[in-house]
């Protein structure tokens, strides 16, 4: 990040390069405008990205002026990206004048940014921790490094907008991902079946206003492997105990593996069980029972499974089909693959 304090060699850098000047402390606003041009504005203003910084301060003189230097949120000769005092622009700030110069207020994953900076700067509105807080207690440890501010702040923001991204990409996969309903005690459940490397497709899916509420997300990424997630607002804990102990028993067969585990006590135990390491089972205290994991950011080497997704979907969709009729099946019934397993009689 490039940086100039104060005045220093304000003549070597006047109208040669982009600078952006703040206040010494700059606040929510000011910076979230000043990530903007640096991360949307090559195309109206070239090489803004590689703009430096000047933290100004009113005790030190007035503010620096130029045809390329950009006071933000402190006014000016040239400060169109300041609103005060408010009756200038009563329902803008710093950050929503920025966006609609450079023609992205209608990005929808900043819309999200740009509402809460604008109800921070305007009414106030903070929670503890969220960035507003935040950015205070940084000033507050770096008040005579304003640079190490802005670089904590943007890498914040970064992250913020690319979370956002993957929002609206989720909810756009959603829109062809393959949802089947089961009826069942006079509800419906809804199983969601899709190939995506977004993780933020799962709980979209379980949402109950921006997505389908599914019951259950079965999520298989490119790799192969593939993770199933409940819903917590759905009673399903016996029922995802027992697709944890047929997947199991269902790998184990796809591997021809032996002896075969066909106890469901040991097949649907929480965590890892040795004789079927693909998959582990995150047991949880909600209704929903947990996830089951093929693998995952924290087990990136784990084996991907070698049942087909739609079998995993076959076998959820019995479970919910069966209810508490599913120990009333043969299980050799449920399991194709058992049958040159069962003894001969």
């Amino acid at each position: 990040m490039n940086n100039k304090r104060g005045g220093e060699k304000l003549l070597e850098i006047k109208n040669k390069e982009w600078v952006l000047v703040l206040h010494k402390h700059p606040d929510v606003d000011a910076i979230t405008g000043a990530w903007l041009l640096q991360k949307f504005g090559e195309k109206k203003y070239q090489d803004i990205s590689k703009a430096r910084f000047l933290f100004w301060s009113g005790g030190m003189g007035p503010i620096p002026e130029g045809k390329k230097f950009i006071p933000i949120d402190i006014g000016g000769k040239f400060a169109r990206f300041d609103h005060h005092p408010p009756q200038k622009f009563p329902e803008e700030c710093a950050t929503t004048l920025i966006a609609k110069d450079l023609g992205v207020e209608s990005d929808p994953a900043l819309s999200q940014i740009i509402k809460l900076v604008k109800a921070s700067d305007l009414h106030g509105q903070k929670t503890p921790l969220d960035l507003t807080d935040t950015l205070r207690s940084l000033n507050l440890k770096y008040s005579d490094n304003p640079e190490k501010v802005l670089e904590t702040a943007f890498e914040i923001l970064d992250a913020k907008y690319e979370e956002q991204k993957l929002f609206f990409e989720a909810r756009e996969e959603l829109e062809k991902a393959k949802v089947t309903e089961i009826q069942r005690r006079g509800k419906i459940l809804r199983i969601v079946t899709v190939k995506s490397e977004n993780p933020m497709i799962s709980p979209i899916a379980r949402h109950r206003k921006l997505g389908v509420d599914a019951a259950i997300v079965i999520q298989q990424n490119s790799s192969g492997r593939v993770v199933i997630f409940t819903n917590n607002r759905y009673d399903l804990r016996e029922d995802f105990i027992n697709i944890v102990g047929m997947i199991r028993l269902e790998e184990q067969l796809r591997q021809g593996k032996k002896p075969l585990i066909t106890s469901f006590g040991i097949l649907s135990r929480p965590g890892e069980i040795s004789q079927v390491p693909e998959w582990y089972f995150q047991e949880e205290e909600h209704r929903g029972g947990g996830k089951l994991l093929n693998g995952s950011l924290t087990a990136p080497d784990v084996p991907p499974t070698r049942i087909p997704l739609e079998r995993i979907e076959e076998i959820v969709k019995m479970v919910f089909e069966l209810d508490r009729n599913f120990w009333t099946l043969d299980t050799y019934s449920k399991f194709p693959l058992l049958k040159e397993e069962k003894p001969k009689t």
